[in-house]
């Protein structure tokens, strides 16, 4: 598994590269680094932004969410900040592929942005969770892009997930 781990960081961040080369609608501002954002069905823009002089002891990382050219509907942490403080990531592995996400919560709450490709298909989006129950699923549509994965986590020192998470 731990041979895996690199192959699979490199396939997740090729097939989001790849993608990036279109345009892709974001809620980061153009200071700022995007890690991860894309549309969704519901026409409204997921994204992770990060000063771009992130290490594992200074920068910030941003959730926004909401109407491209608006101001966010949901902003967290509401302050920029360290995202170790806020954030856990985890990785998955699946036959032909694998997947990675980042997870945060407010109140009762809990969202997890992931990226994941197996052999036959591909999903990014948002999972929000209401104590534990997925209550909303939100794919991207269209172009994304996207940082997630071993790499970028260990150099944000975003902590591990200590839970389970499973892709829609």
């Amino acid at each position: 598994m731990q041979r895996l781990l690199p192959v699979l960081a490199i396939t997740i961040a090729l097939r989001g590269s790849i993608t990036a080369a279109a345009s892709v609608a974001t809620q980061c501002a153009p200071e700022e680094h995007v890690i991860f954002s894309c549309t969704t069905s519901r026409q409204k823009v997921i994204s992770l932004c990060a000063s771009f002089t992130l290490t594992s002891t200074a920068g910030y990382v941003q959730y926004r969410f909401g109407t491209p050219g608006q101001e966010p509907e949901l902003v967290y942490p509401i302050t920029p900040e360290h995202p170790k403080q806020h954030f856990q990531s985890g990785t998955l592995t699946y036959s032909g592929g694998g997947g990675a996400y980042v997870k945060f919560t407010q109140g009762e709450y809990t969202y997890v942005v992931f990226t994941g490709i197996g052999r036959g298909w591909a999903k990014e989006g948002v999972v929000v969770q209401q104590s534990g129950k997925q209550i909303a699923y939100l794919p991207c549509q269209g172009a994304w892009t996207s940082e997630l994965g071993p790499a970028w986590f260990e150099t944000a020192a975003i902590p591990p997930d200590s839970g389970d998470f499973d892709i829609p």
